[in-house]
């Protein structure tokens, strides 16, 4: 009879350890909330409420910030039907309906092959040519053609920084380096940033910046490098800055595993510079834009 106590006893406790696991997996794999408190006014209506004053609800610093906290909001908030987005002053900067998904019937017709067709005649067939006619065959057409060629942005360009900023990056010959950029963006928040190179100390947060093209893919590899810089930095928070491009998926998965380490990519960076274009601390904008209480 103990014996079978025992048995049972032991099984509840198991199964109260895999009920709790479930939920907590169930918890992290649910889209992140946002950090701050979110309170319904009417049915379907969600307030959310910036960290910062606006002196401008026009103004583009304001409306990206406001679109990417409504995007997150509508992301965290299923049961939201509308977003209505307030300062600290309690100024609406924006009210946004959820958008839904539109039936697009396609004509039945465009399912049906069609044979392949010329648009025209053949010309290499009136001169007898064995090849189709190229460019360089076709009379009065130069052979030799430049190739096309895209002329080179530098990052400072590719964002909308405050004229300050932008001025300082280009005397200091930094316009086109993703460090100098972070690190001028910082200052410009009034931080006091220590170090030299890719890893900088903003009071307890580390910040590690990865050196990459705008919008080009940044590997594990790196990511991994960024998060032991970030180790044995020996801070309490930390945050990987790029200008690349970081999986969405596997940037989720890092902050699960390790939630004290945030990521900002560029449109991290471009809110960093909306902030200090708006007065408030970048380093609180990198990651996502922070809600306040009130």
């Amino acid at each position: 009879m103990e014996l079978v106590l025992g048995i049972l006893l032991a099984g509840a406790v198991v199964v109260i350890v895999v009920q709790t696991a479930r939920e907590s997996g169930r918890a992290e794999r649910g889209a992140a909330p946002p950090t701050g408190p979110v309170s319904f006014v009417a049915d379907g209506v969600a307030v959310i409420t910036l960290d910062l004053t606006v002196t401008d609800p026009a103004a583009d610093a304001v409306q990206r910030i406001v679109d990417d906290a409504v995007t997150r909001a509508f992301a965290a908030i299923p049961d939201a039907a509308e977003i209505e987005v307030r300062d600290e002053a309690g100024t609406v900067l924006a009210r946004r309906r959820r958008e839904r998904p539109r039936n697009v019937s396609i004509p039945t017709e465009l399912y049906e092959p069609h044979a392949l067709r010329r648009a025209g005649p053949d010309p290499s067939a009136a001169h007898g040519w064995d090849e189709p006619m190229s460019a360089g065959a076709m009379p009065g057409v130069q052979k030799d053609l430049d190739p096309l060629t895209v002329p080179h942005r530098l990052l400072a360009e590719r964002l909308d920084l405050p004229q300050a900023v932008a001025s300082h990056l280009v005397e200091s010959g930094g316009a086109d380096d993703a460090v100098a950029l972070v690190r001028a963006l910082l200052e410009a928040g009034g931080h006091l940033v220590e170090g030299t190179g890719e890893t900088m100390r903003v009071g307890s947060t580390c910040v590690v910046v990865i050196r990459a093209p705008i919008g080009e893919p940044v590997g594990a590899g790196p990511l991994n490098q960024a998060y032991l810089r970030y180790a044995e930095s020996g801070a309490s928070r930390g945050l990987v800055v790029s200008p690349g491009f970081m999986d969405p998926l596997e940037v989720r998965r890092r902050e699960v595993l390790a939630p004290e380490v945030l990521h900002a990519g560029p449109v991290g960076i471009q809110r960093m510079a909306d902030a200090v274009a708006l007065g408030a601390d970048p380093l609180r904008f990198a990651a996502a834009p922070p809600l306040s209480g009130g």
